[in-house]
């Protein structure tokens, strides 16, 4: 009797199975629903789709990261130990989170959800201040007036800026063009809409939503152009020397 007593106690007191714990997060590079874009000493760009009903597996985040979204949608924030956040999501929206989040997103709408771009940032970004999008709390927004309708061919909206980039969405007119390209930064460009690059004599370049273009500081200035006859947006996130 006593060592049966004793076998239980012991048993009473071994951990939980493995099966039974909370499933480590992988590394974001490892969850499969993110397709590398575009690698460099600035940035790893990663193309992410979900299908109906489908979620990302559990990840980590380990650089400072900025996002924008694509398509519209609507999705399920999963945070280990936290209710789900119901989320709508609109096309064009950037946004930035520190360094260390963990997370899973499903898509409960029903058409493919597109968050593209999934931008780590590799160089830690510092303080952020609020413009057009509210990615600090507790920080009020500082959104500069909109120019009159149809008064200039792009309309600028910086979003937000952080102590190494500045995040900001261009609205191109119909049939108008946006330049863009500074002898001191870089920039990567990401289009929301269908758009064309183009530069003096060289071929145009189409960027489809969704497609993205690194433009160094050493590279030539680039036009990009509205060819519809709605009006087309892309996302410049610029990076300071």
């Amino acid at each position: 009797m006593q060592i049966r007593y004793a076998l239980f106690l012991l048993f009473g007191i071994l951990p939980l199975p493995v099966a039974s714990q909370a499933p480590s997060a992988m590394p974001l590079e490892k969850e499969p629903h993110h397709q590398l874009l575009l690698q460099n000493q600035d940035v790893i760009v990663f193309k992410v789709k979900l299908m109906p009903g489908d979620t990302l597996l559990l990840h980590r985040h380990v650089h400072d990261e900025a996002s924008m979204t694509i398509s519209n949608g609507t999705t399920l924030a999963i945070v280990p130990g936290q209710p789900p956040v119901p989320q709508k999501d609109v096309s064009g929206t950037v946004r930035f989170h520190y360094a260390g989040v963990v997370h899973q997103i499903k898509n409960t709408g029903d058409r493919p959800y597109y968050l593209h771009e999934s931008i780590s940032l590799l160089r830690p970004q510092g303080k952020v201040r609020n413009f057009c999008s509210a990615v600090a709390e507790g920080q009020p927004l500082n959104c500069p007036d909109p120019p009159a309708k149809n008064s200039a061919p792009f309309i600028s909206e910086p979003q937000y800026e952080t102590e190494q980039m500045r995040a900001t969405v261009i609205r191109v007119q119909p049939q108008q063009g946006a330049p863009i390209g500074e002898p001191d930064r870089d920039d990567l460009i990401v289009a929301v809409d269908k758009v064309v690059a183009t530069s003096g004599s060289s071929l145009a370049k189409e960027l489809n939503p969704g497609d993205c273009m690194w433009l160094g500081h050493g590279d030539k200035a680039q036009l990009i152009k509205n060819n519809s006859a709605e009006e087309a947006r892309f996302v410049i996130f610029a990076f300071k020397p």
